[in-house]
């Protein structure tokens, strides 16, 4: 029997077929006919039967010798597989050739990359590969292996339990020879033979390895009986944890001391957790946890005991021994008493907190002061005057408030500590509302140590975000300028009950000044200084509005110009040639440029509906990388037009939360303005990748780059990368400014990088992952109804309706149009359609009204509204719907869609 041929690996392949072990009878005979297999089967059995299985691996390279004579091949070697570390190993190799053909830098490979050359996991039956036929560019092995002259290999499986442990890999030199299948049956029954001796082995030395583990832990136990008996008169308590047996061997003075000494040791450990106090023995469990984690051998912990009737300081130390899993098996420590040391520490350190406390207050006074004299920026220096206020009493929070020059308002214009909804509801308030509202007139300090017994601020609605923010105390301190002017307030909250001594009492009565002084000299100085700005910023920004305006318009006229053109012009051929392929194809070039059309005007309107915030997303949860592979799937025929290569690399698992359509928007724009601006045999790459609290999206190319002084404007409307004559694409210079505002609406933000000119450019949206998934509001849709085969256009757009019209009656419909509102109403009431197409902007009466009208009309049978219009913002939607239309359709009117739409209806 031949071997079976197949292709596969880019090259021949030639298949063994498997045996059955039946026959044995037969194939000794057919053993016995071949005398140069005898040799070789005697020359193996030998070498096998002679030597002493401690030499197994000098009996296994003499049978690879053996291999290689007996094939007539230069090389053999024996690959072991690890499907855990998925690796591949060579064992053992034969002497000829050895060092020529493996080195050692090819003697552990991962699997991935011989993955096409030595296919172990489904390694079922030998195989032969010609490597000069083998595509191996991009594997280094292969590519090697062909480099050093090797022209074939065979392949042959080492099976155990029916599972590829391995195989018996021979390389040649020589021309490729087929081999009958004796030579394929010898190689079976070597690799069965070498299979046994491998799995024996690996027995023996797990054997060994199991004795010297036992013999280990008996000497580490007569250890441990010698370690406790010496220590056990010692001071300082000594402890041995054993994890396995779940015990806890203490000496026995320290368990004396605590009231242990007729705990058992495995009741032992729990004892002992139970004497510690609560929260140190919850932060040592952590600890203890994450240097298991780790597999750190050494530790330390401090934490308090209890020791009669009150907890005591004590130091643990050791060491931890761990088992082959890397789990905890033993702990080696000692226990000391350190509530002395503790003593003296703490007091050496109030001490040195109450001078450190001083220094840390002249100097920020000083630096404060010298700020104060400058006051360049009223911003900056009042933000460090509360955070100097905070920071000198040991506050949570804190907030400044002004006077505004009614003489009336207290915004906050400072805080600290507090979140946006503590803001909104008290950033701007009447300071009769407040709890401020005696400090103009009294010129004291407000004091609240305790603000449930203060009545000004237990019966104010302020009390109740105070105490969502677990504020206990607070002070509030008037601000008066030199001038003696009311300014504001300073004000700090501290989150358990505070009393403030005379130093934080002088703190805040030199910032209080400080501020109010900064405040009255500043904001005089601040409002001429915008003012100057903003009339600066004005004119600029008409410059600047003027210049786009200009350019807008002319590449507008250009964009416009050019398929208006092609339309004209297409329409006059209709009117000149009757060939019906070149109607056809002109027709499909008239479609393109209607598109194109289409695709400016939904530019605008989307830029548009943006300053005007009327966007609003439709966020779903859906997976990023199926949206991203789809996007590309659409565009890869017009990369492929321009023979540009597009590739993607999707590392996004899971689903985000997020608009889908308006994401999608976004990708085509980043990706139409690579292939705008990328030359013909380029590249272009999607990627995408999940982050701890956000998404990226990234399109690279090898383009023409973006200048430096481009890529600060270049999200800006109207403005393009080259803005010459020459431009390589159209296009109005919208498309990245629509993806910065869908990007920065969904909460994210998008970037620009480029090396420069002819470098390429990268493009990044950056989304965050919302915390949760809502479900999208849909409106109800209008259950299909039976055929519908009456339609009635109304547009006052008669041309529009005319066509239309044709339009229905080559698909089969009977369609009538009206061109008004009135006129609409009064041919729905006579003519009863089926469906209506009907306008929004109409005249006499407008499509929300007749939509009303004909829903109203009792002798109508219920027909289908479809509105047809160019409002397409999701407000404009929700009108059409609460009118009363079913449909909601964008001019203009896409055939396709619309043919399927009626389909549906049907």
């Amino acid at each position: 029997m031949t071997a079976e041929k197949k292709t596969g690996h880019d090259g021949p392949l030639h298949e063994i077929p498997s045996r059955d072990g039946r026959g044995v009878e037969l194939i000794q005979k057919q053993l016995l006919s071949h005398s140069k297999f005898q040799n070789y089967i005697l020359n193996l059995s030998n070498s096998f039967i002679r030597s002493d299985f401690t030499r197994i691996d000098n009996v296994i390279t003499d049978s690879l010798n053996h291999l290689c004579e007996f094939y007539s091949y230069d090389h053999s070697s024996i690959w072991a597989y690890d499907d855990a570390q998925e690796t591949i190993t060579c064992v053992y190799s034969c002497k000829s050739h050895a060092e020529s053909l493996m080195n050692n830098e090819w003697r552990v490979l991962q699997y991935d990359r011989v993955a096409d050359l030595f296919d172990f996991k489904n390694f079922e039956r030998p195989y032969f590969l010609k490597l000069e036929d083998y595509k191996t560019s991009d594997i280094s092995f292969g590519r090697i292996l062909r480099d050093s002259g090797v022209k074939a290999l065979y392949m042959f499986p080492l099976i155990n339990e029916g599972a590829a442990i391995g195989g018996v890999v021979l390389a040649t030199r020589k021309e490729y020879e087929e081999l009958d299948e004796n030579i394929y049956t010898a190689g079976q029954l070597y690799c069965t033979l070498i299979s046994n001796v491998l799995i024996r082995k690996r027995q023996e030395t797990a054997f060994k390895e199991a004795e010297a583990l036992a013999r280990e832990a008996r000497i580490l136990k007569e250890k441990e009986y010698e370690y406790l008996q010496m220590i056990d008169g010692s001071t300082v308590a000594s402890w041995i944890c054993d994890y396995e047996q779940g015990s806890l061997k203490y000496s026995a003075a320290w368990r004396k001391r605590i009231g242990g000494e007729n705990i058992p040791d495995d009741k032992f450990m729990a004892f002992i957790e139970g004497l510690i106090q609560p929260d140190d023995l919850k932060r040592t469990q952590l600890e203890r946890n994450l240097i298991f984690t780790l597999g750190q051998e050494k530790f330390r912990h401090e934490y308090r005991i209890k020791m009669e009737d009150d907890y005591i300081w004590v130091l643990d130390q050791g060491k931890i021994m761990y088992n082959e899993d890397g789990m905890p098996k033993k702990v080696y420590g000692t226990t000391m008493d350190i509530n002395e040391t503790k003593k003296a520490i703490r007091e050496l350190e109030e001490i040195k907190d109450d001078l450190a406390a001083e220094v840390r207050a002249l100097n920020t006074m000083h630096r404060l002061h010298s700020r104060f004299i400058i006051h360049d920026n009223i911003d900056d220096v009042c933000h460090e005057i509360l955070n100097a206020a905070i920071f000198l009493s040991d506050a949570q929070k804190g907030c400044i408030h002004i006077l505004e020059e009614d003489q009336e308002t207290l915004i906050m214009v400072y805080e600290q500590g507090f979140d946006n909804d503590f803001v909104r509801e008290h950033g701007t308030t009447k300071i009769g509302e407040t709890i401020y509202t005696e400090l103009p007139r009294e010129n004291k300090r407000l004091v609240a140590e305790d603000i449930d017994a203060h009545d000004s601020i237990a019966q104010n609605p302020i009390y109740a975000f105070l105490k969502k923010w677990s504020v206990e105390s607070l002070q509030a301190t008037p601000l008066y300028s030199s001038t003696g002017h009311f300014v504001g307030v300073l004000s700090t909250h501290y989150t358990s009950r505070k009393q403030l001594n005379d130093r934080e009492k002088r703190i805040f009565d030199m910032l209080a000044r400080m501020a109010a002084d900064v405040i009255e000299k500043v904001r005089t100085e601040r409002a001429l200084f915008e003012s100057e700005q903003n009339a600066l910023k004005l004119v600029d920004k008409l410059k600047k509005a003027d210049k786009n305006k200009n350019q807008f318009i002319g590449i507008l006229s250009h964009e416009l110009r050019n398929p208006l053109a092609t339309i004209v012009t297409g329409l006059s051929l209709f009117k000149l040639s009757p060939d019906g392929a070149l109607l056809q194809s002109t027709c499909e070039i008239l479609d393109r440029q209607v598109r194109q059309l289409t695709r400016l005007v939904d530019d605008l309107l989307d830029l548009t509906r943006f300053n005007n915030n009327k966007i609003r997303l439709k966020k779903e949860s859906f997976s990023l990388n199926a949206l991203l592979r789809g996007t590309a799937e659409d565009l890869a025929p017009a990369f492929d037009n321009k023979n540009i290569g597009l590739r993607t690399d999707l590392d996004c698992a899971g689903d985000i939360f997020a608009d889908p359509v308006r994401i999608k928007q976004i990708t085509e724009n980043l990706l139409f303005n690579a292939l705008r601006y990328t030359n013909e045999g380029g590249t272009c790459t999607l990627s995408a990748q999940r982050h701890r609290d956000e998404v990226s999206i990234r399109v690279k190319d090898s383009g023409i780059g973006i200048c430096p002084e481009i890529i600060s404007v270049i999200f800006e409307p109207f403005v393009q990368a080259d803005s010459s004559m020459a431009r390589p694409e159209g296009g109005l210079g919208l498309g990245l400014a629509i993806v910065k505002n869908i990007a920065e609406l969904h909460g994210g933000s998008v970037s620009a990088h480029s090396e420069g000119p002819g470098r390429g450019a990268e493009f990044t949206i950056r989304l965050p992952l919302a915390a949760g998934v809502a479900a999208g509001d849909k409106p109800p849709e209008t259950p299909l109804q039976d055929s519908r085969r009456n339609i009635l256009f109304i547009d006052d757009n008669r041309d529009f309706a005319e066509i239309i019209c044709a339009l229905m009656t080559e698909w089969g419909y009977a369609a009538a149009y009206a061109t008004d509102g009135r006129d609409g109403v009064r041919q729905a009431a006579e003519t009863h359609p089926d469906v209506i197409f009907c306008d929004i902007g109409l005249p006499w009466m407008n499509g929300y009204d007749v939509a009303k009208k004909i829903r109203r009309a009792s002798d109508l049978q219920r027909p289908v509204l479809i509105a047809l219009t160019g409002y397409v913002s999701d407000r404009d939607r929700e009108m059409a719907l609460e009118a009363g239309f079913d449909y909601h359709m964008a001019k203009p009117l896409d055939a396709e869609m619309l043919r399927a739409l009626l389909s549906r209806l049907e």
